[in-house]
C-alpha cells in the first residue's frame, strides 16, 4: 500500500481500481480479508507521507516516526514499508516529485526583473536660481551672526 502512495506522489499513473486489486491480492495470498477501511488507510498514508516529505531530511528520527505510526494504529507491515521507503534511497526522488507537484504551495519568487532610473536634469536657469537663493540665505545668516557678536563685544 505505501508503494502505491509513493507511485502516486512520483506522478506515475495508477490504474483505476488498484485498491480493489490489493483487496483481492490479500484474499488470495493470505487467505484473509483486506482491512475494511483500506480506502481510509490509503488516504491516511498519503497524508502522512506528504507531511513527512515537507519536513527536512534528518528532522525526524526513524524510531520516533515508527512509534508515531504505531500510535496512529497503522498496521505493522505498513509501518515497516513506510519507514523503509521514506528513509531509504527513494527519499530524494520523492522530494523532487513533491517540488514539481503543482498542488504543493510554494513561496512567491521573482523570475524576471526589469528596472530603470529616470533622472530629470534641471535646466541651468533653475540651478542658478536655487544657488542664488542659497547664497543669499547664507549671507543673511552671516550678517545676523556678525550683528550678534558686535552687540556682545
Amino acid at each position: 500500500m505505501p508503494l502505491v502512495v509513493v507511485n502516486a506522489i512520483e506522478g506515475r499513473v495508477t490504474q483505476d481500481g488498484c485498491l480493489d486489486k490489493i483487496k483481492r491480492q490479500c484474499l488470495l495470498q493470505k487467505g484473509q480479508q483486506a482491512p475494511e477501511n483500506l480506502d481510509e488507510l490509503y488516504a491516511g498514508i498519503h497524508t502522512v507521507v506528504h507531511a513527512f516529505l515537507r519536513l527536512g531530511p534528518g528532522t525526524l528520527k526513524p524510531e520516533v516516526f515508527e512509534n508515531d505510526l504505531r500510535d496512529l494504529k497503522f498496521p505493522e507491515e505498513f509501518v515497516v514499508d513506510m519507514v523503509g521507503v521514506l528513509y531509504g534511497p527513494k527519499r530524494p526522488s520523492l522530494d523532487i516529485a513533491l517540488l514539481r507537484d503543482p498542488s504543493t504551495p510554494h513561496l512567491p519568487k521573482l523570475e524576471k526583473l526589469q528596472w530603470r532610473v529616470d533622472v530629470i536634469i534641471s535646466s541651468k536657469y533653475e540651478i542658478l536660481i536655487s544657488l542664488r537663493h542659497a547664497v543669499a540665505a547664507i549671507l543673511r545668516e552671516m550678517g545676523l551672526l556678525e550683528q550678534k557678536s558686535l552687540l556682545k563685544g
